[in-house]
């Protein structure tokens, strides 16, 4: 359901729950001529410049302003362990305001 309606999607549960697994085996098992995946593990050291880089990995320039997988593929990040980077001095955790 999540492919097909294109809908940014956040899978949570507790600790040990196989969320990881799930989406893993997932992606496995779809097709990889129509759908792109890149995963990223966040960590307390994980900062914006490092999932700049993950999300840049996989889209192209589309347009000017506008960036985008190869057209007619569907691109799908798993960022896991969401909670993990370190507060700034701000209270913040850029990544996932980068994310946002």
């Amino acid at each position: 359901m999540h492919v097909a309606s294109k809908k940014g999607m956040l899978y949570v549960g507790s600790a040990g729950t196989a969320k990881t697994t799930i989406i893993k085996d997932y992606f496995n098992s779809i097709d990889k001529d129509k759908i792109l995946t890149q995963n990223m593990n966040f960590n307390m050291y994980t900062g914006s410049k490092e999932v700049q880089t993950v999300v840049e990995s996989q889209v192209q320039k589309i347009t000017q302003k506008c960036y985008g997988p190869q057209p007619g593929k569907t691109l799908i990040y798993f960022f896991d362990d969401l909670n993990m980077p370190y507060l700034d001095v701000y209270g913040t955790q850029s990544p996932i305001c980068l994310i946002r």
